[in-house]
């Protein structure tokens, strides 16, 4: 066995043991924090009553609701290795295309009950983002993506769907100015940036820059 050999079945001895979050606990912690999220809402929507109307409160509910499943995607595309471990890359999976579900049918439901008619950069932003967010809901369609998937190549597919994350960055912006439930409170604001902000970084990590940084190190080990 060559030193390139046993380098790999190393690593992948390593990543086989560790630390290991089971499903019912990712589940627990995802549920946890939806409760949050419900108790964040109430209290802006009950305390005191929303001025206009329950309508605007549901566009506000859905918003974070949507937001919150767009966050979920993250780790759960993201291939951290206690997740693998303990709940399963393919449980991540379907659990990364039911969110992506839930997540198109809340924001369309925030963009069709309130009014988005404001002239505002972070507005503009939540604009390109539900726009996105529709050609990325259409692709995904069964019938468009078995049609695509036949065109183009896998590499190429996987760069299509990378559009969620950018969707997700701009409704970040959307969120933390504009949302009536996370600006101008400073506790809700970070505890949804470093939610986000974790997400985002274990994806970047964990699927470009550790893939490139392992091709490196095996050409290198082949020279």
């Amino acid at each position: 066995m060559n030193t390139f050999d046993t380098t790999l079945n190393r690593r992948a001895s390593r990543a086989a043991t560790g630390w290991a979050v089971p499903a019912p606990v990712a589940l627990l912690i995802a549920f946890v924090g939806l409760l949050a999220i419900l108790v964040l809402w109430l209290a802006g929507a009950v305390f005191p009553p929303v001025a206009d109307g329950w309508l605007s409160a549901l566009g506000r509910l859905s918003g974070l609701l949507g937001g919150y499943a767009a966050i979920l995607l993250t780790y759960c595309a993201a291939r951290i290795p206690a997740l693998e471990r303990g709940v399963g890359h393919g449980k991540l999976i379907s659990w990364h295309s039911r969110l992506g579900r839930c997540a198109f049918v809340f924001i369309a439901v925030h963009v069709a009950a309130l009014d988005g008619s404001a002239s505002v950069w972070t507005m503009d932003m939540a604009r390109i983002a539900a726009y996105l967010l529709l050609l990325l809901a259409l692709t995904s369609l069964t019938p468009v993506r078995r049609r695509l998937q036949r065109r183009l190549s896998y590499s190429v597919w996987r760069k299509v769907h990378l559009i969620g994350y950018v969707i997700l960055v701009l409704g970040f912006f959307h969120q933390v100015v504009n949302g009536s439930d996370l600006s101008g409170n400073l506790v809700t604001t970070l505890g949804w940036s470093t939610a986000m902000a974790a997400g985002l970084s274990a994806l970047v990590y964990r699927r470009v820059l550790q893939p490139r940084r392992s091709r490196i190190r095996a050409a290198r080990l082949r020279s």
